[in-house]
Parts: structure tokens; C-alpha cells; sequence
């Protein structure tokens, strides 16, 4: 929502870690073949481009009691207990 304002996006995941930024370019490049999750990656590196201000990865470690990761585990296991939805439309 504010493409002028730094953003830094914390992950305990390396895949995602490494997706953004190492291995986007040839993803791009290759159209995202055979890549998992690259409706996801297209999405996070489309966004990431039309800000104007910085974007940064940092790596969280797992289970080590960093609040929001243990929020994000919490809710990707709540999630995963949902029926799948459509967010092909989402604004």
C-alpha cells in the first residue's frame, strides 16, 4: 500500500530466500518453468518492482520464538485446515 516506504519481508524459508534473490532473473527468463509456487513468485516479484523504495529478504530462524514467524506458522497451519479458495481475482 506504500510503495515509498521501505519494506522487509522475513522468512524462514531459504526457497524463498534464494527465489527472490538469487534465482529470479533465470526464473524470469524461463518463464517460471518448473518452478513451485510461481504463480506466487511472478506475484511477490511483480509487486516488488513497482516500488519505487528498497524491498529486503531477511532470514528468520524457525521455531526460535520470533513472534511474527510464530504467528505465520500458526496461520499457515490454521490455513492449511481450510477449504481451498480462488485469490486469482483479489485486489
Amino acid at each position: 500500500d506504500h510503495p515509498d516506504d521501505e519494506l522487509e519481508i522475513r522468512t524462514d524459508s531459504h526457497y524463498v530466500i534464494k527465489g527472490l534473490c538469487e534465482w529470479s532473473v533465470r526464473w524470469l527468463k524461463n518463464n517460471f518453468e518448473g518452478v513451485q509456487n510461481a504463480q506466487l513468485f511472478r506475484e511477490i516479484l511483480e509487486l516488488g518492482m513497482a516500488r519505487s523504495a528498497d524491498t529486503w529478504v531477511r532470514y528468520v530462524p524457525a521455531h526460535k520464538g520470533e513472534k511474527g514467524n510464530e504467528r505465520a506458522d500458526e496461520l499457515a497451519r490454521l490455513g492449511s485446515l481450510m477449504n481451498p479458495i480462488d485469490l486469482t481475482n483479489v485486489e
